[in-house]
């Protein structure tokens, strides 16, 4: 039997009581195992921490790229549920809009754009963006002058 929500709910009642360096470091700890047993809700927290949501407060490092592995088990695994899916596409839109990468950022915001408008709209953006940016560097490469 899996106890699903079990270790979350033990680290937040860790951070609820006690603050210190040590407690965050075992509750990063609990994350990261219930993260990797598969447990949906811990692998977004877990994310958005390494995305750096939160990140100071539990004196972590961001880590954009093991948080992009997180979102991305996310969104393929079995197990989670189609709103789960839609966050963790939606935050992996964001991650991509941030390193500039706009076609990829579509891609991820496009899967949102059906119940979120927001989504729609930067989808929108970041098609046009990466759009401008192509013919830019088209523009550069063919030697031509801005």
């Amino acid at each position: 039997m899996r106890c699903e929500g079990a270790a979350t709910a033990l680290a937040e009642i860790y951070l609820a009581y006690d603050q210190s360096s040590y407690t965050k470091r075992m509750v990063m700890s609990l994350y990261r195992g219930a993260a990797v047993e598969g447990d949906i809700e811990t692998q977004l927290k877990l994310a958005s921490l390494l995305a750096g949501e939160g990140a100071s407060e539990m004196e972590i490092e961001p880590d954009p790229e093991e948080a992009l592995r997180w979102y991305e088990r996310v969104y393929s695994s079995e197990n989670a549920s189609p709103a789960q899916a839609i966050l963790a596409h939606l935050k992996l839109g964001y991650l991509f809009m941030g390193k500039n990468q706009y076609d990829r950022a579509a891609h991820h915001f496009a899967f949102a754009s059906d119940t979120d408008l927001e989504a729609a709209e930067l989808q929108r953006i970041c098609e046009e963006k990466g759009e401008n940016l192509r013919r830019w560097r088209l523009h550069n490469i063919g030697g031509e002058c801005l």
